[in-house]
Parts: C-alpha cells; structure tokens; sequence
C-alpha cells in the first residue's frame, strides 16, 4: 500500500502522524487517542494532546452537526445570561435587605 505525504493525517500541532487516508476512511494511528462527540472523532494526538476532528464525509450529516452545535451553543449563551440577570437581581435584593437590616439597627 502506498501512503504518499497527502495520504497521511497529522497533528497540526506537532506534526505527528495520527492516522492515514485510504480512499475516503481514515485509519487512524494506534496510539492516538479517539473519542466520539457525536457523528465526529475526536483524535488526541500522543505527543502534544492537540485534539483534531475528523468530520463524516456526508455533507448533510455535517451541516446538521454545525446547526444542532450552533442552536445549543445560543441556547446555552441564553441560558447563562438568564441565570446571570436573576443572580445579580437577588444580589441588588439581599444587598437592600441588608441595609434595611443595619440602619434598623443603627436607630434601636
């Protein structure tokens, strides 16, 4: 089998060879590290811990992926700023609660 320079899948950290191309399939390097994360591999290179994806060659499944990724990331962005707005909210609160707490104090 012939694996010529653009056959070989490397860590674009180090360089490091992570698997070969064979047609469209990558066989990947025994001492890499895979992990799945969906319909995509994640592949942990053993020298440097660069993490490369490999995506499925089907287009569609690739552009569903980008959009169900996008959607939770807003999702979560929506999320988090809605926690934050009610977090400071009850901060303001406590805050006012304090100092209503002291000057009842302060006039005793």
């Amino acid at each position: 089998m012939n694996m010529s320079k653009h056959n070989v899948w490397v860590c674009i950290g180090c360089g490091t060879t992570l698997g070969n191309l064979i047609g469209k399939e990558l066989v990947i390097d025994s001492s890499a590290e895979v992990k799945t994360q969906g319909a995509n591999l994640v592949i942990t290179c053993p020298k440097c811990n660069r993490k490369k994806v490999w995506y499925p060659s089907d287009p569609v499944l690739r552009a569903i992926n980008q959009l169900i990724d996008a959607l939770s990331s807003a999702m979560s962005s929506a999320a988090v700023r809605g926690v934050s707005t009610e977090i400071r909210a009850e901060i303001a609160r406590l805050r006012q609660e304090e100092e209503a707490t002291i000057g009842d104090i302060e006039n005793e």
